[in-house]
């Protein structure tokens, strides 16, 4: 998506581009357009291919995140599950979300007709880590032709579902594992921004923290001056 390569240029070019989010880069749109959301939030995204993810991940300075992107609807990605052993905290979307699922032994279907479209999607449980300070239902873009049937038993915990798919949002949070089956990265989602930025509050600061404590020292500075005596300042010549 040339419109995020403009806003990110170094993200696929430079290997010194300092990133605390890598997004996996299976293919399509939705990688650069989750990285995209990425960026608007204020973090440094970095769009990685999934047979380089090893590789960069022990280049990479810590803490960062590390964000499975969706692909187009008839792939069917792969996974080295080394991937998900690095302690770091992972978000599966769609086919990443699947790709989490089946790691573990949870059970996928085919689901006929696929499942495109916008569609309500309702919380299960009041409290969760991805789903905090979002509404009780909420619309959701879809756009998948399998679906989580059965998630492994003790390991994930299920945290929503819509009408078709009942198991469109997971979490293992002692691994720092998530998923979700629709498409927080699209505009067509309720609420898809703060729900990255719930993921990505994890373990990284706060995007603009810095900025604050620039600002609240320049107003420490301007009060320092504010209590000179008045002798000590020149007035302004007159034009």
């Amino acid at each position: 998506m040339d419109r995020l390569r403009e806003l990110v240029p170094k993200l696929k070019t430079d290997p010194s581009h300092a990133s605390n989010v890598l997004v996996v880069d299976f293919g399509g749109q939705h990688a650069d357009l989750t990285a995209r959301r990425v960026f608007e939030l204020g973090y440094r995204p970095r769009l990685v291919q999934p047979h380089h993810i090893l590789a960069i991940a022990d280049q990479t300075a810590r803490p960062y995140q590390l964000i499975i992107a969706a692909c187009n609807l008839d792939c069917d990605p792969s996974l080295d599950p080394r991937v998900l052993e690095l302690e770091v905290p992972v978000l599966g979307i769609c086919n990443g979300h699947q790709l989490i699922a089946t790691c573990f032994g949870s059970q996928r279907e085919d689901l006929s007709p696929p499942e495109i479209g916008v569609f309500r999607f309702s919380k299960s449980v009041s409290q969760s880590v991805l789903l905090q300070r979002l509404p009780a239902t909420f619309d959701v873009r879809m756009f998948h032709r399998q679906k989580v049937s059965k998630p492994t038993v003790g390991r994930f915990r299920v945290t929503g579902s819509t009408a078709r798919t009942q198991v469109a949002c997971i979490e293992d949070t002692a691994a720092n594992l998530y998923g979700v089956q629709f498409h927080p990265e699209s505009s067509d989602t309720q609420y898809g921004s703060q729900l990255l930025q719930n993921f990505l509050s994890l373990t990284l600061p706060r995007p603009g923290r810095t900025r604050r404590a620039l600002a609240a020292g320049l107003m420490r500075a301007v009060d320092s001056l504010q209590r000179l005596t008045p002798s000590t300042w020149q007035p302004m010549p007159s034009t």
